[in-house]
């Protein structure tokens, strides 16, 4: 897969980088906020499980942070578990890192850096708050976020779990039907049942 992604990298006159294997919120944090040598002015963070029906080339954010599909809260404050909103790692857009970097500095408190990028737990009134990737940075900085309109949002689709799976299938709860069938599309070699998945 590697060697396809970048010889496709190549044919497009793109450059292509292998870096060593590392969590992705590692990586994100160090794309985005720590990188120096060779950081690029913009980012748009992309999975390889997503396919595109419409090209997205000429989108523009202007002044925002970050842009992405919206993941809404998941559950309620009697469910055991509720997932903070945030924008989903599969697909953002960073118009301007330095502007990123300096809104993450001025949430930040001295000398301790805001750890924006990370998942974390925490109990709040008998429920497990999930705060998922990126979750923090939305809760903080939202208001200079910029969720994908429904315009936006059909001109791709992601196959959530994309690589992994057949690891988490077996205890996954019937609500993850949705899921399930999006696999056995890809599964299928044919793209275009992915499309609204």
């Amino acid at each position: 897969m590697r060697g396809q992604i970048a010889s496709a990298a190549r044919a497009a006159g793109a450059a292509f980088h292998s870096l060593t294997p590392q969590h992705w919120t590692d990586y994100f944090r160090w794309q985005l906020l720590e990188r120096e040598h060779g950081a690029p002015r913009s980012v748009v963070v992309l999975d390889p499980d997503v396919v595109f029906w419409k090209s997205v080339e000429d989108w523009d954010f202007g002044s925002t942070l970050v842009a992405g599909r919206l993941i809404p809260q998941l559950g309620s404050d009697d469910d055991p578990l509720i997932g903070m909103p945030r924008l989903h790692s599969s697909f953002l857009w960073v118009p301007d890192i330095g502007r990123l970097r300096q809104a993450v500095l001025d949430e930040s408190q001295p000398g301790v850096p805001w750890d924006c990028i990370s998942e974390r737990q925490r109990k709040v009134e008998g429920s497990l708050h999930l705060w998922d990737t990126f979750a923090e940075l939305y809760g903080r900085l939202g208001a200079r976020c910029t969720p994908f309109s429904e315009e936006a949002l059909d001109c791709y689709d992601h196959l959530f779990y994309g690589s992994y799976f057949p690891l988490l299938d077996a205890g996954m709860p019937a609500s993850f039907d949705a899921i399930r069938m999006g696999h056995a599309a890809a599964a299928s070699n044919d793209l275009t049942r992915l499309k609204g998945i």
